[in-house]
């Protein structure tokens, strides 16, 4: 009876004797771009003590400690902070970056309501073909089009808004 029929644990495993075969014929990964830990960097860049921010972070959390500090600065534990902890910590120590990294946390579109459907595939391929013949170049702009002809429309509809 094999490894593998008994269930051992090991079993789906690879021996040493395999490795070469299997490395001839393995394709070559290209390295992944580490990001920078912006938790890790706040307290470098600003030269600041890992309890103060725990601390400041306890205020919200009050489980929070040096320990988790600690796993949230490493990336190989898959931890990250919560928005508004890091952004305490922001507002405490780096007010210069909090706009910023809210900045980026929201988007960076002018217009943030969006409006959706879902159509067949039938009718989307119409709708597609024939806003194409219509002259707009996407569907979005199509789609804000129409949508503001409608509402200048409405007699109700405060001009401000457009």
């Amino acid at each position: 009876m094999s490894e593998k029929e008994k269930g051992l644990p090991d079993a789906n495993q690879t021996s040493p004797a395999d490795s070469e075969a299997t490395t001839a014929n393995s394709i070559a990964q290209p390295p992944e771009e580490v990001k920078p830990n912006p938790l890790r960097e706040l307290r470098v860049s600003k030269k600041l003590a890992a309890r103060d921010m725990v601390s400041t972070v306890q205020q919200l959390y009050p489980k929070y400690d040096k320990m988790l500090q600690s796993k949230c600065e490493r990336d190989e534990y898959g931890i990250d902070l919560k928005p508004r902890a890091m952004d305490a910590l922001l507002e405490k120590y780096a007010p210069e970056l909090l706009e910023k990294e809210r900045h980026q946390r929201d988007g960076r579109h002018k217009l943030k309501r969006k409006v959706m459907c879902r159509l067949t595939d039938e009718e989307y391929d119409a709708l597609k073909k024939r806003i194409k013949e219509d002259g707009f170049d996407t569907m979005q702009a199509w789609l804000a089009f129409t949508i503001r002809r409608y509402l200048k429309s409405k007699p109700e509809t405060p001009k401000s808004i457009l």
